[in-house]
């Protein structure tokens, strides 16, 4: 049922249709398609960091944690809510170690 659906799941799915309706568009309408390449390479780029990032702070809690160099305190920066939390997937992180 509709209900056994979570709203994230929900507002993801209608976000990623409206951005590769937003893609299609482009790569139909744009003569000069480098520019649409070099965007999407680019979101590409930093997508992988984000995903090195993450794989590194896994092995970080396997193999003990170094130390922070700094951590902003304010929610509104926290990785783990909004607006923030869009960051995440490109590496964003309220500390550094």
């Amino acid at each position: 049922s509709a209900s056994t659906i979570p709203l994230s799941a929900l507002v993801g799915m209608i976000i990623a249709a409206a951005l590769g309706g937003l893609i299609y568009y482009g790569n139909q309408k744009l003569e000069d398609k480098k520019v649409l390449a070099f965007f999407m390479a680019t979101v590409l780029v930093f997508l992988s960091v984000g995903l090195f990032v993450g794989g590194c702070h896994e092995f970080e809690e396997v193999w003990g944690e170094t130390r922070k160099v700094w951590k902003i305190e304010n929610n509104f920066w926290s990785h783990k809510e909004l607006p923030m939390v869009v960051l995440k997937p490109f590496g964003y992180s309220a500390s550094r170690t």
